[in-house]
Protein backbone atom coordinates (compact mmCIF):
# COMPACT_ATOMS: atom_id res chain seq x y z
CA UNK A 1 0.00 0.00 0.00
CA UNK A 2 2.97 2.28 0.98
CA UNK A 3 4.15 1.64 -2.61
CA UNK A 4 1.16 2.41 -4.71
CA UNK A 5 0.59 5.82 -2.51
CA UNK A 6 4.15 6.78 -3.68
CA UNK A 7 3.40 6.06 -7.27
CA UNK A 8 0.26 8.06 -7.12
CA UNK A 9 1.42 10.83 -5.08
CA UNK A 10 4.71 11.19 -7.87
CA UNK A 11 1.64 10.88 -10.43
CA UNK A 12 0.03 13.85 -8.48
CA UNK A 13 -3.55 11.71 -7.93
CA UNK A 14 -3.11 12.07 -4.01
CA UNK A 15 -1.73 14.27 -1.38
CA UNK A 16 1.51 14.42 0.18
CA UNK A 17 -0.67 13.70 3.52
CA UNK A 18 -1.72 10.62 1.94
CA UNK A 19 1.73 9.05 1.38
CA UNK A 20 3.08 10.09 5.27
CA UNK A 21 0.61 8.50 7.04
CA UNK A 22 1.12 5.57 4.68
CA UNK A 23 4.87 5.92 5.80
CA UNK A 24 3.70 6.14 9.16
CA UNK A 25 1.41 3.08 9.16
CA UNK A 26 4.39 1.05 7.34
CA UNK A 27 6.44 2.10 10.47
CA UNK A 28 4.22 1.22 13.14
CA UNK A 29 3.72 -2.20 11.35
CA UNK A 30 7.24 -2.81 10.91
CA UNK A 31 7.18 -1.72 15.36
CA UNK A 32 4.79 -4.67 15.91
CA UNK A 33 6.58 -7.05 13.73
CA UNK A 34 9.93 -6.72 16.14
CA UNK A 35 8.02 -7.09 19.33
CA UNK A 36 5.98 -9.84 18.20
CA UNK A 37 9.73 -11.76 17.04
CA UNK A 38 10.97 -10.93 20.60
CA UNK A 39 7.95 -12.04 21.84
CA UNK A 40 8.39 -14.97 20.00
CA UNK A 41 11.85 -15.67 20.99
CA UNK A 42 11.21 -15.19 24.83
CA UNK A 43 8.06 -18.00 24.44
CA UNK A 44 10.32 -19.87 22.72
CA UNK A 45 13.19 -20.06 25.88
CA UNK A 46 9.90 -20.17 28.29
CA UNK A 47 8.82 -23.43 26.20
CA UNK A 48 12.49 -24.83 26.78
CA UNK A 49 12.76 -24.40 30.53
CA UNK A 50 9.69 -26.08 31.18
CA UNK A 51 10.75 -29.18 28.61
CA UNK A 52 14.60 -28.67 30.25
CA UNK A 53 16.01 -27.70 27.26
CA UNK A 54 18.26 -24.72 26.52
CA UNK A 55 17.10 -21.61 26.09
CA UNK A 56 18.69 -21.20 23.16
CA UNK A 57 17.95 -24.29 21.12
CA UNK A 58 15.45 -24.78 18.20
CA UNK A 59 11.41 -25.19 18.43
CA UNK A 60 9.58 -27.30 16.15
CA UNK A 61 6.10 -27.35 17.29
CA UNK A 62 2.87 -28.64 15.03
CA UNK A 63 1.14 -26.00 13.08
CA UNK A 64 -2.10 -24.92 14.87
CA UNK A 65 -3.81 -24.73 11.61
CA UNK A 66 -3.22 -28.93 10.94
CA UNK A 67 -4.92 -31.96 13.03
CA UNK A 68 -2.55 -32.78 15.67
CA UNK A 69 -1.76 -36.19 15.47
CA UNK A 70 0.92 -37.14 18.29
CA UNK A 71 0.75 -39.50 21.28
CA UNK A 72 -0.25 -37.19 23.24
CA UNK A 73 -2.82 -36.60 20.73
CA UNK A 74 -3.99 -40.07 21.50
CA UNK A 75 -4.08 -39.44 25.19
CA UNK A 76 -7.44 -38.65 27.11
CA UNK A 77 -7.23 -36.37 30.02
CA UNK A 78 -7.18 -39.04 32.75
CA UNK A 79 -4.19 -40.37 31.57
CA UNK A 80 -2.62 -37.08 30.68
CA UNK A 81 -2.95 -36.10 34.69
CA UNK A 82 -1.37 -39.15 35.35
CA UNK A 83 1.52 -38.82 33.09
CA UNK A 84 2.20 -35.44 34.58
CA UNK A 85 1.88 -37.06 37.82
CA UNK A 86 4.76 -39.36 37.14
CA UNK A 87 6.88 -37.48 35.55
CA UNK A 88 7.22 -34.64 38.43
CA UNK A 89 10.06 -34.97 40.31
CA UNK A 90 8.52 -32.54 42.90
CA UNK A 91 6.03 -35.41 44.02
CA UNK A 92 8.55 -38.57 44.48
CA UNK A 93 11.08 -35.97 46.61
CA UNK A 94 8.16 -34.83 48.34
CA UNK A 95 7.18 -38.28 49.49
CA UNK A 96 10.71 -39.12 50.11
CA UNK A 97 10.66 -36.07 52.40
CA UNK A 98 7.70 -37.32 53.78
CA UNK A 99 8.59 -40.91 54.57
CA UNK A 100 12.34 -39.93 55.93
CA UNK A 101 10.09 -37.70 58.64
CA UNK A 102 7.74 -40.50 59.56
CA UNK A 103 10.53 -43.05 59.83
CA UNK A 104 12.37 -40.54 62.21
CA UNK A 105 8.94 -40.70 64.13
CA UNK A 106 8.63 -44.73 64.27
CA UNK A 107 12.50 -44.56 65.47
CA UNK A 108 11.84 -42.19 68.58
CA UNK A 109 8.76 -43.70 69.63
CA UNK A 110 10.65 -47.05 69.47
CA UNK A 111 12.89 -45.41 72.10
CA UNK A 112 10.19 -46.02 74.67
CA UNK A 113 10.51 -49.44 74.33
CA UNK A 114 12.95 -52.48 75.38
CA UNK A 115 16.30 -52.04 73.93
CA UNK A 116 18.19 -55.36 73.76
CA UNK A 117 22.06 -54.61 73.07
CA UNK A 118 24.17 -57.74 72.13
CA UNK A 119 28.27 -57.50 71.55
CA UNK A 120 30.67 -59.42 71.20
CA UNK A 121 34.39 -59.37 70.84
CA UNK A 122 37.96 -61.34 70.48
CA UNK A 123 40.67 -59.98 72.79
CA UNK A 124 44.77 -60.66 72.14
CA UNK A 125 46.81 -59.80 74.83
CA UNK A 126 50.72 -60.80 73.83
CA UNK A 127 51.60 -61.15 77.52
CA UNK A 128 54.30 -63.67 78.47
CA UNK A 129 53.33 -63.85 81.75
CA UNK A 130 49.91 -65.31 81.36
CA UNK A 131 49.67 -68.80 80.33
CA UNK A 132 46.62 -67.73 78.01
CA UNK A 133 46.81 -64.74 75.73
CA UNK A 134 43.53 -64.25 73.73
CA UNK A 135 39.84 -64.72 75.51
CA UNK A 136 36.55 -64.43 73.70
CA UNK A 137 33.99 -62.10 75.36
CA UNK A 138 30.17 -61.78 74.73
CA UNK A 139 27.77 -58.89 76.56
CA UNK A 140 23.98 -58.56 76.73
CA UNK A 141 22.20 -55.35 78.05
CA UNK A 142 19.33 -54.37 78.22
CA UNK A 143 17.53 -50.92 78.89
CA UNK A 144 13.88 -49.43 78.73
CA UNK A 145 12.73 -46.09 79.97
CA UNK A 146 8.68 -46.77 80.71
CA UNK A 147 8.11 -43.39 82.15
CA UNK A 148 10.15 -39.73 80.31
CA UNK A 149 8.14 -37.28 81.51
CA UNK A 150 6.30 -37.56 77.29
CA UNK A 151 9.83 -36.60 75.91
CA UNK A 152 9.94 -39.13 73.75
CA UNK A 153 5.80 -38.97 73.11
CA UNK A 154 6.00 -35.43 72.16
CA UNK A 155 9.30 -35.48 69.84
CA UNK A 156 7.66 -38.22 67.96
CA UNK A 157 4.49 -35.71 67.70
CA UNK A 158 6.80 -33.15 66.15
CA UNK A 159 8.21 -35.49 63.89
CA UNK A 160 4.63 -36.75 62.69
CA UNK A 161 3.82 -33.77 62.22
CA UNK A 162 6.48 -32.59 59.96
CA UNK A 163 5.39 -35.43 58.09
CA UNK A 164 2.05 -34.98 57.46
CA UNK A 165 2.72 -31.62 56.78
CA UNK A 166 5.11 -32.02 53.92
CA UNK A 167 2.27 -34.83 52.97
CA UNK A 168 -0.15 -32.23 52.76
CA UNK A 169 2.51 -30.27 50.44
CA UNK A 170 2.36 -33.31 48.10
CA UNK A 171 -1.20 -33.46 48.27
CA UNK A 172 -1.38 -29.65 46.94
CA UNK A 173 1.32 -29.83 44.72
CA UNK A 174 -0.61 -32.79 43.22
CA UNK A 175 -3.60 -30.89 43.04
CA UNK A 176 -1.77 -27.79 41.01
CA UNK A 177 -0.42 -30.20 38.65
CA UNK A 178 -3.66 -31.58 37.92
CA UNK A 179 -5.34 -28.23 37.44
CA UNK A 180 -2.90 -27.09 35.09
CA UNK A 181 -3.39 -30.36 32.92
CA UNK A 182 -7.09 -29.77 32.77
CA UNK A 183 -6.58 -25.95 32.30
CA UNK A 184 -3.76 -26.69 29.46
CA UNK A 185 -6.82 -29.21 28.30
CA UNK A 186 -9.25 -26.63 27.63
CA UNK A 187 -7.21 -24.30 26.47
CA UNK A 188 -6.55 -26.36 23.52
CA UNK A 189 -9.79 -26.86 22.71
CA UNK A 190 -10.92 -23.39 23.02
CA UNK A 191 -7.97 -22.68 20.60
CA UNK A 192 -9.28 -25.16 18.31
CA UNK A 193 -12.76 -23.75 17.97
CA UNK A 194 -10.90 -20.10 17.51
CA UNK A 195 -8.96 -21.46 15.18
CA UNK A 196 -11.66 -21.97 12.93
CA UNK A 197 -13.34 -18.46 13.89
CA UNK A 198 -9.90 -16.53 12.58
CA UNK A 199 -9.68 -17.87 9.78
CA UNK A 200 -12.91 -17.13 8.44
CA UNK A 201 -12.21 -13.34 9.83
CA UNK A 202 -8.87 -13.62 7.81
CA UNK A 203 -10.83 -14.17 4.73
CA UNK A 204 -13.22 -11.62 5.59
CA UNK A 205 -10.39 -8.89 6.32
CA UNK A 206 -8.68 -10.19 3.47
CA UNK A 207 -11.54 -9.19 0.91
CA UNK A 208 -12.49 -6.08 2.57
CA UNK A 209 -9.01 -5.17 2.13
CA UNK A 210 -9.09 -5.98 -1.62
CA UNK A 211 -12.10 -4.21 -2.16
CA UNK A 212 -10.77 -0.67 0.04
CA UNK A 213 -7.91 -0.52 -1.81
CA UNK A 214 -9.41 -1.13 -5.43
CA UNK A 215 -12.01 2.04 -4.64
CA UNK A 216 -8.48 3.73 -3.30
CA UNK A 217 -6.83 3.06 -6.56
CA UNK A 218 -9.92 3.90 -8.88
CA UNK A 219 -10.04 7.15 -6.72
CA UNK A 220 -13.28 6.81 -5.02
CA UNK A 221 -12.14 5.86 -1.43
CA UNK A 222 -9.71 7.73 0.85
CA UNK A 223 -6.11 6.45 2.44
CA UNK A 224 -7.45 6.60 5.65
CA UNK A 225 -10.06 3.48 4.77
CA UNK A 226 -7.26 1.35 3.87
Amino acid sequence: HARDVEDRRRSGEVANNDYLAAVVSLADAEQRELQAASALEIAQALYNRRVGKALDAPVALEPLNAPLDGALEQQTLPELIASAAATRAELSGLDAASSAWQARADATAAERRPQLHVSGGYTYLENSVLRQQDYWSLTFGVRWSPFDSGRTRHATAALQQQSTAIAAERSDLAVAIELDVRRAWHARDAARARIGVATSAVQQAEENLRVVRDRYRNGEGTNTEV
